[in-house]
């Protein structure tokens, strides 16, 4: 899994390539955690996510968490049906 941020001001963008599973969510959750100390908005693209696991999930929700407590938001641009799909089974499109 590749993260690759632009910084956009007060956002950021991050690009998430690869597979997002229980092998790299934990190093995914930390530097997403890092990106929102820094920023009040994260703009996740999604277009080359290829596949989501609910450890990835766990780890979208922890930046969430993040976010919302100090007054910010995420979203998520060029999602793939597929992976929307799990967003919308898991509720977790509620997030978005």
């Amino acid at each position: 899994m590749q993260l690759k941020m632009v910084n956009r001001g007060e956002s950021a963008e991050v690009l998430m390539i690869g597979r997002l599973d229980v092998n790299s969510a934990p190093e995914v959750e930390r530097n997403l955690l890092e990106v929102a100390k820094r920023f009040s908005e994260v703009i996740l693209n999604l277009e080359q996510l290829e596949y989501i696991s609910s450890a990835g999930l766990r780890s979208l929700r922890s930046l969430y968490i993040a976010l919302s407590q100090k007054g910010g938001s995420m979203r998520a641009i060029n999602v793939p049906k597929p992976i929307m799909d799990i967003f919308e089974v898991t509720g977790f499109a509620f997030f978005l």
